[in-house]
């Protein structure tokens, strides 16, 4: 019996005793604890039988299978390159993956996460590995192989839980739709933030008229300028820790991150952009474009000079962007001043179109769901979906 309340330990079982039965091919159907008044014991009877499926975790030359399945599932290709990318070169841990296969090495289920930096500017400034989780699919064959908890899916998120996450990492997090939405919440133990707040600007309703004198004075002189980012160095640590005091929780968005996840990305679709006012760096973005729809992943600002995100729009639209006619992109509620400057910009909040819900399973007492629903900064390219 554990000694602390941790994620679903109610049952009585420890995550090795969990592990252990998954891992030789069991299927848990019940379970009861029993309490013993003689010598102060605990019990639990356990009711498993033998399966077809046995879990495990990644080994060398898995991605094979796993991008095969993931193109039968998703009906989309995923290189090699990005797998290797994402969940092997990541610098902050690699190959969380939980599989669920037969004896005969068949693939029938896959879970995993990517390993990401999280920071609280509350209480001090500190630093936390979260596991950002996706690619979440079972084998059509093995879909009906249990039901609910015991299904085969709930069996190899447990495991992943169980091997990556209790006592490694304070929480994990996702962002789920439809089905796996009210399946996680039911069976997995998901809980969901506030909804997406999804911003556009349909740039044919701004008004985009001749600049001012002033504007044009703006954009003449140097002390203003955006520019194309294509190598990272220390000024972007530097910026992280000014800005994001700015924000309360958020992920560790400095050089070594930005470098993995927008420059290293081997699909070659982010644009990073710097923005400096009189060479000093006071915010960044990046975009992808999707025909005449800019996509806007991710941004930090410091918000001393968050009035320039106007003025950056006009420069990104004018030698970069020209043919872009609307600007789409998700930000959290939170900095309620960041809203503020998105909303003065000309963004309009409205629903996800693909009705995404912000996911988080805690493993942890520390954060709670109010605390990360009230100070967590979030964009989408804090999901695998940019």
């Amino acid at each position: 019996i554990p000694d602390k309340p941790v994620y679903q330990r109610k049952t009585g079982m420890s995550k090795e005793v969990i592990t252990a039965l998954y891992e030789n091919g069991f299927r848990i159907k019940s379970n009861d604890r029993i309490v013993k008044g003689e010598k102060k014991a605990d019990y639990c009877l356990v009711v498993a039988r033998k399966d077809q499926v046995f879990l495990r975790v990644y080994r060398d030359g898995d991605e094979l299978d796993i991008l095969s399945m993931f193109q039968k599932v998703f009906q989309s290709n995923r290189t090699m390159a990005h797998w290797k990318w994402k969940f092997r070169d990541n610098p902050f841990g690699n190959h969380n993956i939980a599989l669920a296969v037969t004896k005969d090495g068949f693939l029938a289920a896959h879970f995993c996460g990517y390993a990401v930096p999280l920071y609280s500017s509350v209480g001090g400034g500190k630093e936390f590995g979260l596991l950002q989780v996706g690619d979440t699919m079972t084998h059509p064959d093995f879909r009906r192989m249990g039901l609910g908890s015991t299904s085969v899916l709930t069996r190899v998120t447990t495991y992943f839980i169980n091997k990556f996450c209790v006592d490694n990492v304070p929480y994990m997090y996702g962002y789920n739709t439809g089905h796996i939405r009210k399946f996680g919440e039911r069976f997995l133990g998901y809980r969901y933030l506030s909804p997406i707040p999804y911003h556009v600007s349909d740039l044919n309703r701004l008004d985009r008229s001749p600049l001012t004198f002033l504007g044009k004075l703006k954009k003449r002189l140097s002390f203003f300028t955006v520019k194309r980012v294509t190598r990272i160095g220390a000024d972007f640590d530097r910026f992280f820790k000014r800005a994001s005091k700015h924000y309360g929780l958020l992920l560790k968005r400095d050089a070594t991150y930005l470098k993995w996840r927008y420059l290293d990305c081997p699909d070659h679709v982010h644009q990073l952009f710097s923005v400096k006012f009189f060479g000093k760096m006071v915010g960044w973005c990046v975009f992808t474009l999707r025909k005449e729809v800019l996509i806007w992943g991710d941004a930090l600002f410091d918000k001393e000079y968050a009035w320039c995100v106007g003025t950056m729009f006009d420069a990104l639209l004018e030698k970069y962007f020209p043919h872009a006619q609307r600007i789409e992109g998700w930000f959290s509620r939170k900095p309620e001043w960041w809203t503020e400057v998105l909303t003065g910009a000309g963004f309009e909040v409205t629903t996800d179109p693909n009705q995404l819900a912000p996911g988080t399973v805690f493993f942890d007492t520390a954060p709670s769901l109010p605390f990360v629903d009230r100070n967590l900064y979030y964009t989408m390219g804090d999901s695998d979906l940019f």
